[in-house]
């Protein structure tokens, strides 16, 4: 189920990214011979205007075919014959339109409900509150025994008894005693029960202390009014735009003093977890996540990086400098070289998620 939807998430994403280039270059009124969802070969197609609409067999993604964008042609309409301001505000129309689709996505989920600890919630409280596991330490009696960050726990028991988990501390205080138990909960709307001993060593502080290595919290879902989903949408678009510019920054001078790390750079697999993850969660989790996931689309797609916006985006300021236009082989070349790169560094990024989701 993850897998569909974020196969679903990164199709929409990506369409909509081809959207704003699309709009916007006909806005600026180059002509568009074709705008596709999916990739050849095509399945179906209709002529709006003069732009064709296709759905093609592979549906991963989409494309805009703007005239003259990556050749010589002469026509008024041409892509390279339209002014460089023109050109640069078609190229940053995708990432553009990524931003607002994830400002858009954060203000549904707050009016539909995200999911807050019960601690952190406003003063109108939290709705449907529920005791949720937050992480599972690897190895732990939990772990082996399949609990996952994500479960809802309803019911412990221990020595014939079953007690209601209201509270963290109700499932703590079962665990205190040492003796095992018998965790039942939900999990992608299927109900499970897990059988499992405490064990001590687990915390380090208190290494004399029986655990079974869950971290849990009161969940329950706020919603909030338009006005003010509007605002908290806001917000966290800005922070989370703030978040992701810094942690790109961090990475990048990791890479120059020789700190860098993949460990916290994620891949399709990894993302595909994690999306398996936001859905336990509801629908509110999964559209955050979603925003989240468009915002690093839109701001990656910035960097001067060939094969990225921000590549075409660079070589359109190189022009306007210069006076003069950048050899079609020499585009390109350099787009194929960053499209090389960006598939190896994919290669590699797909193999350390596969790793880490294999050692989870």
């Amino acid at each position: 189920m993850s897998i569909v939807v974020f196969l679903a998430l990164i199709v929409f994403l990506i369409i909509g990214h081809e959207l704003g280039h699309l709009l916007a270059a006909k806005r600026a009124g180059m002509s568009v011979p074709e705008f596709g969802i999916g990739f050849p070969p095509k399945l179906w197609s209709t002529v709006i205007g003069r732009t064709e609409y296709s759905v093609n067999a592979f549906l991963f993604g989409g494309f805009v075919r703007i005239e003259g964008e990556d050749g010589d042609a002469t026509h008024p309409s041409a892509f390279r014959q339209k002014s460089k301001l023109a050109q640069a505000g078609v190229i940053v129309a995708g990432p553009a339109a990524n931003i607002v689709i994830a400002f858009i996505a954060f203000w549904i989920a707050f009016m539909v409900g995200i999911p807050t600890p019960e601690s952190e919630a406003p003063p109108h409280g939290v709705t449907n509150p529920a005791i949720v596991v937050t992480a599972v330490l690897p190895g732990s009696p939990a772990a082996l025994a399949g609990v996952r960050a994500g479960d809802t726990l309803q019911s412990v028991t221990q020595g014939g008894f079953t007690v209601p988990l209201e509270r963290p501390t109700d499932l703590s205080d079962a665990v205190m005693r040492g003796a095992p138990i018998e965790l039942t909960g939900v999990r992608d709307g299927m109900p499970y029960t897990y059988a499992l001993t405490p064990e001590t060593g687990i915390v380090q502080d208190e290494p004399e202390l029986p655990a079974i290595g869950v971290m849990t919290v009161r969940l329950g879902l706020v919603a909030y009014d338009p006005l003010t989903a509007l605002v908290r949408a806001a917000e966290a678009t800005l922070s989370s735009m703030g978040a992701i510019v810094v942690g790109f920054g961090s990475l990048v001078y990791g890479a120059f003093v020789g700190s860098a790390s993949l460990e916290s750079v994620a891949g399709p697999v990894g993302i595909a977890s994690m999306t398996g993850t936001a859905l336990q969660f509801g629908v509110g989790q999964v559209l955050a996540f979603m925003a989240l996931i468009s915002l690093n689309l839109g701001i990656l797609n910035l960097l001067p990086f060939p094969a990225l916006d921000g590549g075409r985006l660079a070589v359109i300021g190189y022009e306007a400098a210069r006076g003069r236009e950048v050899r079609t082989e020499t585009a390109q070349l350099l787009n194929a070289l960053g499209f090389s790169i960006l598939i190896v560094l994919m290669v590699v990024v797909t193999w350390n998620d596969i790793l880490r989701v294999l050692g989870s």
